[in-house]
This record gives C-alpha cells, structure tokens and sequence, in this order.
C-alpha cells in the first residue's frame, strides 16, 4: 500500500512543462510542424516571446528522447503565438529530487531511490518573414549562382 502511495504521489504530481512571457505582438496561431529551430539569430526577425520548456512528466529515458520532447513542446509554445522560428538561448541538465519508493507503510524498511536527469531549454519565439528568407537567398545567389541549390539540398 505505501508503494502504491508513494508512486501515485510522484506521478500524479504534474507541473507545467513549458511557459511563455510575451515581449512582443502576437500573431494568429501556426501549425507547430512549420516552426523551425534556430541556433543563431536570423538576419532580420522579430521578437514575440520569451519561452522555455523541459523534460518534466515526459515519460522519456534517453537524453536524445528528451531533447525531442523539449524541441516539440518549444514549437507548441511558439507556434500558440503565431512564431514561426525558436531561437536556442540556452539548454541545461538538471537533476530532479530522488523519488525514494518503500516496500511499507511505516516508511523503514528496504527502498529504492533514483534520480533522473532533466532537459531544460530557454528560448525566444520569433517571427521571421518570407520576405527575408527570400532576400537572403537573393544575397546568397548573387554570390554564388548554385547557392539557392546548395541551401535546397541542405533542407
């Protein structure tokens, strides 16, 4: 019975996952699938929102499986605010408290007690418009005629 408590208490506890601090005008919400990620700052953008979000309640074990989680819940957060881009400020791993689990309802006895690693990233929701991503193809081809192609084939 104290197990069964013990893990209720530990999974039922859900927290937010994700939030968002407006620093800019909001557009019509967007598909999460089409925002994109972006490690450095776009020529030209604008500033919508500050956003994180984490690996908490996930149900994922890998660190790969988290970083994804992460990624897709940014997009969600980006894409509610009509963002198109997410800009990587920041990633950070962090240790939860051990979830410590007894075999019994005084809690002495044998237990198990483990720790989990979380992701943490900190981001801005930004809107970046086709007219820039196409002027930067213009800038690029202009340089190179192969360079539309080149950026293509990297998509």
């Amino acid at each position: 019975m104290g197990l069964l408590c013990a893990l209720g208490l530990t999974l039922g506890g859900c927290t937010t996952t994700s939030s968002r601090v407006m620093v800019g005008q909001g557009r019509a919400p967007i598909d999460p699938a089409s925002v994109k990620l972006y490690l450095s700052p776009p020529a030209s953008y604008e500033e919508i929102a500050m956003i994180t979000a984490d690996s908490d309640n996930s149900w994922t074990f890998t660190q790969q499986e988290k970083m994804e989680t992460v990624i897709e819940r940014l997009k969600i957060e980006a894409a509610a605010v009509g963002a198109n881009g997410v800009l990587i400020r920041g990633v950070s791993d962090r240790s939860e408290d051990p979830v410590i689990l007894s075999d019994n309802d005084d809690d002495w006895g044998v237990g198990y007690a483990f720790s989990e690693l979380e992701k943490s990233v900190w981001a801005v929701a930004i809107f970046v418009s086709e007219d820039d991503v196409e002027s930067l193809f213009s800038i690029l081809q202009r340089r190179s005629p192969f360079a539309r192609e080149t950026v293509a084939s990297i998509d």
